[in-house]
């Protein structure tokens, strides 16, 4: 599981992360309170001021001595134990789909249903494989569900801002070899972006080293949140 069509930030790499160019969206409606994005949240409120929206993608463990309230990409065959403990922990689940690239509307449908009874404390998605048609049409089987969708295709950005569902576009990758300083210059980074634009979002793939950096990082005024969050606030604004 991954997120290959974003720059990423390797061992050695000092590349800033982009600011996020995707507008407030154009809602047409309130966020549901019975949504899964305000239901299965992580937090029940986004916390005030800048955020980095942290998606981790780890194994079930190495994440258990972080604080609560971040982000954690699965795929619909995760332990149900390992989902279920968690959230007990205190942590937001993203459902990472099956792939339905080219398929119409009822076989996605179909797949996300499968999917999401899967993983039914999910708050989130998250795709690196649709664009064009088969994004709109994944978004439309969401509005459903009031599931929150994040992306990470290179050209989605000016896409997310029409479709009907909170979404956003992942703004950085930091990739598992990347090392301990990369990692903490690619948090300084998106501190700065968080500060100027109120929020970024970051995928990344934790091994203990970079955990060990996240639970000593400080962001001067910058939190780490749940993609939830970022997600909200665009929604509500």
């Amino acid at each position: 599981m991954g997120f290959r069509e974003l720059p990423r930030v390797r061992r050695g790499a000092a590349s800033p992360v982009a600011a996020n160019d995707v507008p407030p969206l154009a809602y047409r409606q309130a966020l549901d309170q019975e949504a899964a994005l305000v239901t299965n949240a992580a937090v029940a409120q986004p916390a005030p001021g800048p955020l980095i929206g942290v998606l981790l993608v780890a194994d079930g463990d190495a994440v258990a001595d972080l604080p609560a309230g971040l982000s954690i990409a699965v795929e619909a065959d995760v332990d149900a134990a390992q989902a279920e403990a968690w959230r007990a922990a205190g942590h937001e689940l993203v459902l990472v789909p099956r792939d339905t690239a080219g398929e119409t509307a009822f076989p996605i449908r179909s797949a996300l249903s499968a999917d999401l009874e899967s993983v039914p404390a999910a708050a989130v998605l998250a795709t690196d494989a649709v664009a064009g048609d088969d994004l709109r049409r994944l978004a439309s089987a969401l509005t459903e569900s009031g599931h929150g969708l994040v992306l990470s295709g290179p050209r989605v950005a000016p896409l997310s801002s029409l479709l009907p569902v909170p979404a956003m576009q992942i703004d950085r990758v930091v990739s598992a070899e990347a090392g301990a300083d990369d990692l903490r210059q690619a948090l300084d980074r998106a501190a700065l972006v968080a500060r100027r634009d109120g929020g970024v979002l970051m995928a990344i793939e934790a091994d203990e080293e970079a955990l060990s950096v996240m639970r000593d990082w400080r962001g001067r005024g910058v939190g780490l949140a749940p993609v939830s969050s970022l997600l909200r606030r665009l929604g509500e604004s």
